[in-house]
């Protein structure tokens, strides 16, 4: 048993040396054979060094049949070597043909399609046209790299002049959005070289007042799973400030798409507000049965005007728990993403003023723009359109 092992070692590595001395890459008798490289280059140096004692027991059997592979291999390389030159003065021909006899000789398809051809290694072909290899590769490289390099870096400033708070990752996203191959690992080495620091953003200030004898509601959408728009909607107030006085902003997103589909702006927190954006959010969406709004416990989501209003429309009711700001988790998330990228950015000189750009923040820049992580990097709008996200 062990001897016939021995003897199946032998020939298996007998074959891949013949491979080998054929002219076949390494890495194609690797990945055939299931052999480490490593091994095969070993086997291959053992066998030309002393053939017998890579062979132990094979006597004059084998030195013959090395004479013979080593034939055989310098056959099929003068073989490989003629038909490549063969094809590249026919390439050059019809060049000089197509030019004129004093036409500068250029580069053409057929002889990039010669150098692709099957069984013809890199060291070969560097060897019979007397170029080195790294020569070799940059006539095959299309692009200066510094170019590419610069146009990559001017992209990459562009998107950090218009979103502050992006991160590489999110730029990396936009690059292979406007179609650029680029991995966020070379995104991130280039904003570091070139000292491209995210916006951080300031800690957020809770604003909820649940010190009311309202009637509050379970807290239904900590049992949900989400597989379209318009099964759950989150709502959330917040307060921006100006020079002389605040204004206070309702909200209401679909928890599944984050996209803002109701608010509203005022100089009040009333009730009145939060039903103004509601307004808003049931005039432009399609009510689904079993439809869910989700809010914290604040006296303007408790309210008997909203309530009833959703009563109305038949949507279920759900509020978080009492200091648990994390149960209403998309909302505060989302009121990071405004005030960093927006408030905290701008000067805002009256009511209009402040309507006007945040406005314009929520429907454009925030709806059709800004890259989601959450949505595979995706604007909301854009991930929206995707006839799943309907089911």
């Amino acid at each position: 048993m062990e001897l016939s092992r021995r003897s199946f070692t032998r020939e298996f590595k007998l074959s891949a040396i013949r491979l080998l001395e054929s002219g076949q890459p390494v890495g194609r008798v690797a990945r055939d054979l299931e052999v480490s490289p490593n091994a095969l280059h070993r086997w291959r140096q053992e066998y030309r060094a002393n053939p017998t004692a890579a062979f132990p027991g094979m006597g004059k059997a084998i030195v013959a049949d090395s004479r013979e592979a080593e034939l055989e291999r310098k056959i099929g390389q003068l073989t490989m070597e003629n038909d490549f030159l063969k094809k590249a003065l026919r390439c050059f021909e019809e060049q000089r043909r197509r030019e004129g006899a004093n036409g500068a000789i250029r580069s053409t398809p057929q002889i990039e399609e010669a150098m692709k051809a099957p069984m013809l290694p890199t060291d070969g072909l560097c060897e019979w046209a007397r170029v080195s290899r790294a020569g070799f590769y940059r006539f095959r490289r299309r692009s200066d790299p510094r170019a590419t390099d610069m146009e990559t870096r001017d992209l990459i400033h562009k998107i950090a002049l218009a979103h502050p708070v992006y991160g590489y990752r999110r730029i990396a996203a936009e690059l292979r959005r406007q179609g650029h191959a680029v991995n966020h690992k070379r995104v991130l080495r280039m904003m570091r070289q070139d000292n491209l620091l995210c916006v951080r953003r300031r800690k957020f200030v809770l604003t909820t007042d649940s010190r009311h004898s309202l009637a509050v509601y379970p807290n239904l959408a900590r049992e949900m799973t989400l597989s379209g728009i318009d099964q759950l909607w989150v709502a959330d107030l917040t307060y921006v400030r100006l020079r002389w006085e605040f204004m206070y902003l309702a909200v209401i997103l679909d928890a599944h798409s984050r996209r803002v589909i109701g608010w509203a702006l005022d100089r009040t927190w009333q009730a009145e507000l939060a039903v103004a954006a509601l307004r808003m959010a049931l005039s432009c969406r399609r009510i689904r049965r079993g439809l869910v709004h989700h809010s914290d416990q604040g006296m303007q989501y408790a309210s008997h005007d909203y309530t009833s209003l959703l009563e109305a429309r038949g949507i279920s009711i759900s509020m978080s728990r009492r200091g648990t700001p994390w149960d209403n988790a998309r909302a505060e998330a989302f009121m990071k993403t405004l005030k960093s990228e927006e408030v905290y950015r701008s000067e805002y000189r009256d009511l209009e003023d402040v309507r006007s750009q945040i406005g314009r923040f929520l429907e454009t820049v925030y709806n059709r723009q800004r890259l989601h992580s959450a949505l595979g990097y995706q604007p909301p709008a854009s991930f929206e359109r995707q006839p799943e996200v309907h089911a």
